[in-house]
């Protein structure tokens, strides 16, 4: 997913698209789902890590995190 610019609406509507694309995969049983962007997991502030990996996780009914957790 690109994005057109580097604002906190452009990342907010991304989280949207992501969201959608995992619930669109919950039919391949996805195990585990990391949500790679770096920037978008903190430009909301502290803590937007965690909420989106709960989120996703919640949505996509499986593991996930995303990368900021992961470093």
């Amino acid at each position: 997913m690109s994005l057109s610019s580097v604002t906190i609406e452009e990342f907010t509507a991304m989280e949207t698209k992501v969201t959608n694309a995992y619930v669109a995969t919950q039919r391949h049983h996805v195990e585990d789902v990391v949500y790679a962007c770096t920037s978008g997991s903190f430009i909301k502030g502290a803590g937007r890590d965690v909420a989106i990996s709960q989120e996703v996780s919640r949505t996509a009914q499986c593991s996930a995190i995303v990368t900021v957790i992961a470093i």
